[in-house]
């Protein structure tokens, strides 16, 4: 029951053999570290393609020849003509809806805060984007486009109580008198051409007037495209009755940019952040397998020896 002795010979050749075996897993272990640090490096490059990709189509300003041929591509059937059509009375609805600060000299000063987030970033956007970004990148351009129903609605606005002021033949809230003094200021009667009812018209001018306020009151990261959305119906609504209001669609269309452009600055932080992971993680793996090989340099030497060779040589 008791174990024999091994001879120096067998004690040799057990040796021999335990350090054979801790020289393959000190090697094998060292390439695993390189084909890591050779995919962390793939990844790395992939993702500053990416941001090179991202960071180009943020600096590319969106012309407006860009912007038509965006909406030529569509192919749900819009129509883009906005202006020369008579609202039907039962359809004088408007989409609500919060929009970006508009700048100083687009709509009339005090109408707006005139934040400056619209004019650095109203060409931060591009229509012609790579990839699969195109569709959601040019989405919403081209629903400004669209001569869609308008859905919004008087209750879509707060604020619009209280005794109404005349400001030529129409009345408006009180809270709205300094928005629509400012605007026959700057544009005069955006009205004048209209021959809607008046009682019709006088609703899609205050729905009109009400969209410009809630942009007064909002910065660009408080945009939503449901927002948008609702300052578009109220600005085509305008239009479909003849008011000269161009002026307002063409900054909204400038906020829409400004939009996408926070959209894709955002990417670029999130895509920035997986490069700094990543980079630190290559870091690591780097000095892992640095200290691998420093202390298995005699073993590995000695495996080499016998690379294609049988251990007897």
């Amino acid at each position: 029951g008791t174990r024999s002795k091994l001879t120096p010979a067998q004690r040799k050749e057990n040796k021999r053999q335990s350090d054979y075996k801790y020289r393959q897993k000190r090697k094998v272990k060292a390439d695993e570290q390189i084909g890591e640090i050779k995919r962390l490096k793939e990844e790395i490059q992939r993702l500053n393609d990416e941001n090179g990709q991202l960071t180009a189509q943020l600096g590319l300003p969106l012309s407006n020849a860009q912007f038509q041929a965006a909406a030529q591509q569509r192919q749900d059937g819009y129509i883009t003509q906005s202006t020369g059509k008579q609202l039907h009375p039962q359809t004088v609805t408007v989409h609500g809806t919060n929009s970006e600060a508009v700048d100083k000299g687009t709509v009339p000063v005090n109408v707006v805060d005139g934040n400056d987030g619209i004019a650095k970033n109203q060409t931060s956007s591009e229509v012609e984007t790579c990839s699969n970004n195109e569709a959601a990148i040019t989405d919403i351009l081209m629903k400004l486009e669209a001569d869609d129903e308008s859905r919004v609605k008087f209750s879509d606005f707060t604020g619009l109580h209280g005794e109404r002021i005349s400001v030529g033949k129409y009345s408006f809230p009180p809270a709205l008198h300094p928005i629509v003094n400012n605007i026959v200021e700057v544009y005069g009667d955006v009205s004048a051409t209209s021959k809607m009812n008046p009682s019709i018209a006088e609703t899609v001018y205050i729905m009109f007037c009400a969209s410009v306020k809630e942009m007064s009151n909002l910065r660009l990261e408080h945009v939503t495209e449901d927002l948008i959305l609702k300052w578009r119906d109220a600005i085509k609504d305008a239009l479909r009755i003849n008011f000269k209001v161009d002026f307002a669609m063409e900054h909204l269309k400038k906020i829409a940019c400004a939009y996408i452009g926070l959209m894709e600055r955002q990417k670029l932080d999130s895509a920035g952040l997986r490069i700094s992971k990543l980079e630190a993680a290559l870091s690591t793996a780097k000095e892992e397998h640095a200290k691998i090989c420093e202390q298995s340099k005699v073993f590995i030497d000695a495996a080499e020896e016998f690379n294609d060779k049988p251990v007897s040589s």
